[in-house]
């Protein structure tokens, strides 16, 4: 079994995960002191292709340059030396993390059985020795620009 198979046969609960790991990652960055200390505004969009047409779930992230601090007040992110709001590095080990940790209470619950014959340990052992990548880069042309890009992708997407 590989991973494709049981995102596949388990979409729901899967693309949820992503959701909920890629959200979890960010809002534990944001909230340390040393990135950002404040809650930034967050939208997310899944992709269940690649660039290549062929299954390839993964979710797209528009981050705003700060956040709401604890007193309600707007702080603006700072320049820094990872070129990003947060260093993307620490952010794919956190996500494969979170995701990881994620898969594992869905199985152990359950809620995602996987396939008959397969061995889950094996591939979750597979998906820790991987290497996972969080992709960033800073917004072409603006916060305008990133907002269009989003809506054409949404709108040509069916929807």
């Amino acid at each position: 079994m590989n991973s494709n198979s049981l995102v596949m046969g388990h979409r729901c609960d899967l693309f949820k995960l992503l959701f909920d790991a890629s959200s979890q990652t960010l809002l534990t960055f944001a909230a340390d002191p040393k990135y950002l200390e404040a809650q930034p505004g967050i939208i997310s969009v899944l992709h269940t292709w690649g660039q290549q047409l062929s299954f390839h779930p993964h979710i797209h992230c528009i981050v705003s340059g700060g956040g709401i601090t604890n007193d309600g007040q707007w702080k603006e992110a700072t320049k820094n030396d990872w070129r990003f709001l947060f260093p993307v590095k620490a952010m794919s080990a956190v996500f494969k993390g979170k995701f990881l940790e994620g898969l594992k209470k869905i199985i152990e619950a359950k809620m995602v059985l996987p396939l008959p014959g397969s061995d889950v340990k094996a591939l979750i052992n597979l998906l820790y020795q991987k290497d996972w990548i969080v992709y960033a880069k800073a917004p072409f042309g603006g916060p305008h620009s990133v907002i269009e890009y989003s809506g054409k992708v949404y709108s040509q997407s069916g929807h």
